[in-house]
């Protein structure tokens, strides 16, 4: 159980008396953590995202499945995109040593004890990092370790952050010999051993699913309307309700094909696509502007949500190990930041989609979410709630993709800092209202 956040402060001042060697040594620890993850996240983020954009450029991109190896042009995408990855990839290994220079010795490290690296009531609380990177061993207090899962599950939300702006990204980098690493943040299932045990409402073992339709789910459930998938034997048409493809009944909004792909009828005599929505399909150029300026939007929104959040959690930090102590004044001035963020979050995403929309005018929203000839992004409008009625316009679409990125940029801030869902929540700032995606590690252990 973590103690009350103004007794950290006060765990913390024992160890650190404010404006010591070794509260400097900690804020010397966090700013190195701060700037590296802020270098890794340029690098490497730009990258993929110029990557995507460029290779979305090329004729072949939605045309066909041509990989570097047999189109010239994405072979030229290829070769500029490994050596933008190469700094990508120095940037990662410099944010892997933050942690063993942390806790090394002056004068080649910071000097700070394990215990202010580690621990979640008097430290960083780098302890919670494992919780972001089950795929990896972390040995205890090992910062090493602890350096090398926080650069895995950066790597990972930034990833998720670029499919939600490009959902073909990972198709796209595949063809470009580039292929995204996912991180392994898939995790196992509890049920499944074949028997109706208490609190299960079914259980058929190894043929527990939570892909096929009409199966038992892998959380020994029976499936239902907002499960996920679409169970033909209970009547759905769609998965899940209340989103901008599916109605509140798991009914289709839009006409859909067998897979979940939107349909699509070739005219007889021209070969232009004719859209679900009736429109004329854009040409591949008008794809491709609108890909790019969803892609460079979503990225300044993933910077400008994720910075303003990184700052108010270090002043809260400093408050603790800075000069002032954790006085009043200090934390009213951390916090201040923090409601910021806040206000303006919406008014931030809505001028971004605003900029966006007028690149996209010529892409209907049907083809936006085609996941075979457009843009693909029906997988994440089937994550984003839409409670009017009628069918989705290429507005909402387009603010999906948006809310999504802000999203991974909040869920990024607790990979960066893994203590800053406590900090908030100690100063009157319910993350579970105030930042949604902010993620608490301890609840993901």
């Amino acid at each position: 159980m973590r103690l009350p956040y103004a007794l950290l402060g006060l765990l913390a001042l024992v160890a650190f008396p404010a404006g010591s060697a070794g509260g400097d040594a900690l804020a010397r620890c966090e700013r190195s953590i701060l700037g590296g993850s802020d270098a890794y996240f340029a690098r490497r983020g730009a990258a993929l995202a110029r990557c995507v954009a460029k290779a979305a450029r090329c004729p072949a991109a939605f045309a066909s499945q041509a990989t570097a190896a047999d189109d010239p042009c994405l072979a030229a995408v290829a070769g500029r995109c490994q050596a933008r990855l190469a700094a990508a990839r120095r940037a990662g290994a410099r944010l892997e040593g933050v942690g063993a220079r942390c806790t090394e010795p002056r004068p080649r490290g910071f000097g700070v004890p394990a215990v202010s690296f580690f621990d979640v009531d008097e430290g960083l609380a780098f302890d919670d990092i494992g919780a972001f990177c089950p795929q990896m061993a972390v040995r205890p207090e090992d910062a090493g370790d602890a350096s090398r899962c926080q650069r895995a599950a950066l790597a990972c939300n930034d990833d998720a952050a670029l499919v939600a702006a490009a959902p073909r990204a990972a198709d796209l980098l595949a063809r470009l010999g580039l292929a995204l690493d996912d991180g392994g943040c898939l995790r196992a299932s509890l049920c499944g051993n074949g028997q109706l045990d208490d609190g299960e409402e079914c259980d058929d073992g190894p043929e527990n699913s939570d892909t096929l339709p009409d199966h038992c789910r892998t959380d020994c459930s029976d499936p239902w309307c907002g499960d996920g998938v679409v169970d033909p034997g209970d009547g759905e048409e769609c998965e899940p309700p209340g989103t901008l493809l599916c109605d509140a009944d798991c009914q289709d909004r839009l006409p859909l094909g067998p897979l979940g792909g939107l349909v699509r009828e070739r005219a007889a005599v021209t070969p232009a696509v004719a859209q679900a929505d009736g429109t004329a399909a854009a040409p591949p150029e008008a794809l491709a502007a609108c890909q790019q300026a969803i892609l460079r939007g979503t990225r300044r929104l993933f910077d400008r949500t994720r910075r303003p959040l990184e700052r108010c959690v270090a002043r809260l930090a400093h408050c603790f190990v800075g000069p002032d102590g954790g006085s009043d004044a200090c934390l009213a001035r951390a916090t201040a930041p923090c409601q910021a963020v806040v206000a303006q979050r919406d008014a931030l995403r809505a001028a971004a989609v605003g900029r966006t929309l007028p690149r996209c005018a010529a892409v209907s929203p049907a083809q936006l979410l085609d996941p075979a000839g457009g843009l693909g992004f029906a997988r994440a409008a089937a994550s984003c709630p839409f409670p009017a009625a009628g069918a989705p316009g290429a507005a909402d679409v387009v603010d999906c993709a948006y809310r999504t990125v802000a999203c991974a940029a909040e869920a990024a801030v607790a990979r960066v800092m893994p203590s800053a869902y406590v900090m908030l929540g100690e100063r009157d700032l319910d993350p579970d209202t105030a930042f949604p995606c902010l993620t608490d590690p301890e609840a993901d252990q």
